[in-house]
């Protein structure tokens, strides 16, 4: 083997056993995640989204990307290509897909009232108006003192696997070689 087989194969066999961490998205915003147009994600302070694990999330953590599709349909159609793809369902729950790795780059704190146009960007939406209708859809109480917690991300990996290979076999190339 030469060195980087070899450190592949070893970070195979870690990731293989390791479970990453979640961010689960609506899927609505899936295509935004993907093409690099959403590369942000708000949650209340503390929130315990079953679907998530947002209190194991640090800066420069990698894991998986999530969403909840609530039929058996594991097709993802690209509303800008129209192209198909099928991603791997989530071992954990039949109905979360894993479409992408992510890398956490920052994480920051704030209250709602404190949200600003260039979140609203780093959100994917056009404008805090927009932004703001988004959040008020999932979180219908939030007030002007709620505090939010910004998930700052990069995307690492698009995780579509049309060749029906694993997550993480397509992945793995991709993924930073962790250092001790």
């Amino acid at each position: 083997f030469s060195n980087s087989k070899y450190l592949k194969l070893k970070l195979y066999k870690y990731v293989k056993n390791v479970k990453l961490p979640t961010l689960n998205f609506y899927y609505e915003y899936i295509n935004n995640v993907l093409t690099g147009k959403k590369f942000a994600t708000t949650r209340l302070l503390h929130e315990q989204d079953p679907l998530s694990n947002l209190s194991q999330l640090r800066k420069d953590q990698i894991c998986y990307a999530t969403s909840n599709i609530t039929s058996n349909i594991n097709e993802i159609t690209n509303s800008t290509t129209k192209q198909k793809f099928y991603y791997k369902k989530n071992n954990y729950n039949p109905n979360i897909i894993n479409f992408a790795i992510l890398k956490i780059t920052n994480i920051r704190t704030l209250k709602y009232k404190d949200r600003t146009d260039s979140l609203s960007n780093d959100e994917g939406f056009k404008n805090i108006e927009e932004f703001k209708l988004a959040l008020l859809k999932f979180y219908p109480n939030i007030n002007k003192n709620t505090k939010i917690t910004v998930f700052f991300f990069k995307l690492i990996k698009n995780l579509k696997i049309n060749d029906h290979k694993t997550a993480i076999k397509t992945s793995i190339s991709k993924l930073p070689i962790p250092t001790p």
